[in-house]
Parts: C-alpha cells; sequence; structure tokens
C-alpha cells in the first residue's frame, strides 16, 4: 500500500502505544484519526502531531453509536478510511481470589472484556464495512488493513492477569477468523502480540 494520504483510525491514540503509532504512521505521509476518551490528551497529540495530519473523536470503543458516529466525523473530513489500529484497551490487575480469600468483582473481568475484545471488535467491523467500498488500492486489489493488539499474555497469562490475559487471548482468537471473512474484500487482518512489563498490585 502506498501511505501518502492514506488515513488510518487509530483506537486509544491519545497516549502510549496509540499515540506511538499515530507518530510513526504521520512520518510514513498517512493522516490520523485518533479515537479515545480523553478529550484533553487527544487534542494535545493532534498538535503535536499538526492538525493538517491528525482528528480526533470521542469515542466509547464499547458503544455502537458513538463508534458509528466517529467514523461518519472521519469520512466527512477525510474521504476514506484504509488503516485500523485497535490500541484501546485496559489491564486490570487482580487476582480470581485475592489473600483474604475474596472473590475478584466480577465488573473487573466484564469491563477488560468488553473494552479490549467487544471494542475492538466493534471498531473492526465498522472500519471493515467503509474499507470495502473503497477502490482497490493496488494490483493484488487491497482496500484496507485492519490491525488489532494482542499481547503475549493471550498464550501465557501471569498471576493476577485472568480478565487481561482472557481478553488478549480472544483477540488472537478473533484475528484469523475476521481475517478469512474479509480477504474477499481486500482487507487484510494482522493481531500483534506485545509483552510489556507487568507490575502486580493485587497481591
Amino acid at each position: 500500500m502506498d501511505h501518502k494520504n492514506k488515513v488510518a483510525v487509530i483506537t486509544g491514540g491519545a497516549s502510549g502505544l496509540g499515540k506511538a503509532t499515530c507518530e510513526q504512521l504521520v512520518k510514513l505521509g498517512l493522516k490520523v484519526a485518533i479515537f479515545d476518551l480523553n478529550e484533553e490528551q487527544a487534542k494535545l497529540t493532534v498538535e503535536s502531531l499538526g492538525e493538517e495530519n491528525a482528528i480526533y473523536c470521542l469515542v466509547d470503543v464499547t458503544d455502537e453509536l458513538s463508534t458509528q458516529s466517529a467514523f461518519k466525523k472521519v469520512l466527512n473530513h477525510y474521504g476514506a478510511i484504509h488503516v485500523c489500529v485497535n490500541c484501546a484497551g485496559i489491564a486490570p490487575a487482580a487476582k480470581v481470589l485475592d489473600r483474604d480469600g475474596t472473590a475478584m468483582a466480577l465488573s473487573k473481568f466484564t469491563t477488560a472484556i468488553n473494552i479490549n475484545l467487544i471494542g475492538t471488535f466493534n471498531v473492526a467491523k465498522l472500519a471493515a464495512e467503509y474499507m470495502a467500498k473503497n477502490e482497490p488500492l493496488n494490483d493484488s486489489l487491497e482496500r484496507g488493513v485492519i490491525i488489532n493488539t494482542a499481547s503475549v499474555a493471550g498464550y501465557e497469562g501471569q498471576m493476577g492477569q485472568s480478565a487481561y490475559a482472557a481478553s488478549k487471548g480472544a483477540i488472537i482468537a478473533l484475528s484469523l477468523p475476521m481475517a478469512r471473512d474479509l480477504a474477499r474484500s481486500g482487507i487484510r487482518v494482522n493481531a500483534i502480540a506485545l509483552q510489556v512489563s507487568w507490575e502486580h498490585r493485587c497481591c
């Protein structure tokens, strides 16, 4: 894919891995749309990237209407979407039973699944819908690329990572059938498994 003036949607793009992804893509010549709930940080990130290179949308990735509205804003501003990188996620640290024998609050587990897994699928499916309408970008009839952020925790989670590992293992399991579903539309799907340091706060 020729990177120049292509458009990328980055969830969690206002900070951390998402921001670093935005910075790298802008260096490659892409325009970026930051999907994030942190408006203050998103504004600062747009300023650092240059308003000619970036916009931001306040998005709750777990909410379909919020996400649909953001995609429409991107299309109105840039006219197309070619790349989607799902970086939005949380990593709650909690053991199934704490040292007093009390079970983890179910809300910690469901929140991780909702943001990390359901949020990723919600954004990816909508991105795919719009990418499928693109004219082919090259001789291989490619129309877009989706990259989902997994983790080595999805293969081998550590103590206190049951919710996080479950969500990232699901991302790994999700990405191959998604790639197979979208191949006929010329949309590639990949997952990246990052290894990050883990500080236990649950023991």
